[in-house]
């Protein structure tokens, strides 16, 4: 069995999910078909999710949504395709691919990674598959890996735009909400991702904090490392803090009312996150076949995409495409990992990239 598994953040954002997947099976203490578990010494447990959203668009054996001639074509076979383009730009420490970029949650799965080697004690490590498509992962690990998961006094995951956001999906208690917040993040509605369903199915306080990137599930997503790391510095706080105490987090299951539901389908209106159901819809015909009324919708959705990607791919055409072993990789690789040590130097008030925080 591999004891140690150290791919870098490039390498994650280009590996297809089949290749990512048997990796992890070799190296975790438990999996399936759908989860990955690694044993560490911590109470805490970290999930992540190793399918993107771009993935599924080109592996599923059905129908696709031609967005050119706004009809459904039949799919090529199924075949690991992911970034074939990766750029970065080393002024804004950017990442992005014309292909559609995958941080959400690749580059959680990094900062898992990362945090596994890093961190004494080791905290537990659930990798799901399959959250786009609903979150079949976790559903399995709740209950394929429950009496496991249960020692777990809180989960965490790292899937969440931006850089200081932190969600909580069931209710949590006001004193984990105020406990995560105290250390920097500030709380945030969030429509979805796995721990959601493990605070559900085992009664756990769970939080999804930022990770740094944008536009997921679009084809401009980009990832900012700065802010991945800088999040990544006050989750470990919260590991280091967390594995110390000891303190369990229970959120007892609360019936779902009426106004639960609607208050939560106001959210996805408010909150713009109809964007993710209208691309889920427009790229996964298994869903709208089922909803023959939003044919005009998807037709406009197919051309603002379509023409958002063109956008991207003119803004970054002057950005040479990343090459994963050239001299500019790796010294900015070594960068990343100064700004870290800058970062986990102590307190919390931290220095990235040259700027206070």
């Amino acid at each position: 069995m591999t004891t140690k598994i150290t791919p870098t953040l490039p390498v994650l954002l280009k590996i297809g999910k089949d290749d990512l997947a048997d990796a992890l099976r070799t190296w975790s203490t438990a999996h399936s078909d759908t989860w990955f578990y690694k044993k560490g010494e911590s109470n805490v447990t970290l999930v992540g999710h190793i399918d993107t959203s771009h993935e599924k668009r080109w592996n599923v054996k059905t129908e696709i949504w031609n967005p050119v001639t706004y009809k459904f074509d039949p799919r090529p076979n199924s075949c690991e395709i992911r970034n074939t383009s990766l750029y970065y730009d080393n002024k804004r420490q950017t990442f992005w691919s014309p292909d559609g970029l995958g941080a959400d949650d690749r580059a959680g799965v990094f900062l898992m990674l990362h945090a596994y080697n890093a961190i004494s004690p080791k905290p537990n490590l659930l990798f799901t598959d399959l959250e786009e498509s609903g979150g079949q992962g976790a559903q399995d690990a709740a209950k394929e890996l429950k009496d496991e998961l249960l020692t777990a006094d809180l989960f965490i995951e790292w899937d969440r735009k931006g850089a200081n956001d932190a969600v909580f999906y069931r209710d949590e208690p006001d004193d984990f909400r105020k406990y995560i917040c105290s250390f920097g993040f500030k709380e945030e509605k969030g429509s979805f991702t796995d721990v959601a369903i493990l605070s559900r199915e085992l009664e756990i306080c769970a939080v999804n904090l930022s990770v740094g990137y944008y536009d997921q599930h679009t084809f401009s997503e980009r990832l900012d490392v700065r802010e991945m790391w800088h999040s990544y510095s006050r989750g470990k706080q919260i590991i280091l803090d967390a594995s110390e105490k000891k303190k369990k987090w229970p959120n007892p299951k609360k019936p779902v009312t009426p106004t639960d539901i609607q208050t939560h389908r106001q959210y996805y209106r408010n909150y713009g996150e109809e964007d993710y159901y209208l691309c889920n819809y427009g790229f996964w015909p298994e869903f709208s076949r089922h909803d023959d009324g939003r044919a005009a919708i998807l037709q406009k959705e197919a051309r603002r995409y379509n023409a958002k990607k063109l956008k991207w791919q003119k803004k970054w055409s002057a950005i040479p495409e990343c090459d994963l072993n050239s001299d500019p990789m790796l010294r900015a690789q070594k960068e990343w990992e100064e700004n870290l040590l800058v970062q986990e130097g102590g307190g919390r008030i931290h220095v990235v990239g040259g700027r206070s925080i």
